[in-house]
C-alpha cells in the first residue's frame, strides 16, 4: 500500500510506500524540513524592499517559485 500526501502551499508530494515506519517517518520529516524552508525562504524575501528584490531582478509575484526553488536546489 502506498500512501502520498501533498503540501499545496509548496506544491510539493511525498510519496511513503511501505517500508516500515522509519522510510515514512523520514519521507515526513523530508516533507516538514522543506515545508519550513520553504516558508523561512519566503518570510525572509518578503521582508525585502522593491528596491532590494529590483537588484535581485525580482518581482513580488516571483516570490513562491524562487522559495518553491530553494527547496529543490534549483
Amino acid at each position: 500500500m502506498t500512501t502520498a500526501f501533498a503540501n499545496p502551499h509548496t506544491g510539493l508530494q511525498a510519496t511513503v510506500a511501505e517500508t516500515g515506519a522509519a522510510g515514512g517517518a523520514g519521507a515526513l520529516l523530508r516533507a516538514v524540513k522543506d515545508f519550513l524552508l520553504y516558508r523561512r525562504t519566503l518570510t525572509e524575501l518578503r521582508a525585502l524592499s522593491a528596491a532590494d528584490l529590483a537588484d535581485l531582478g525580482l518581482s513580488r509575484f516571483e516570490l513562491k517559485h524562487v522559495a518553491r526553488e530553494a527547496i529543490r536546489g534549483y
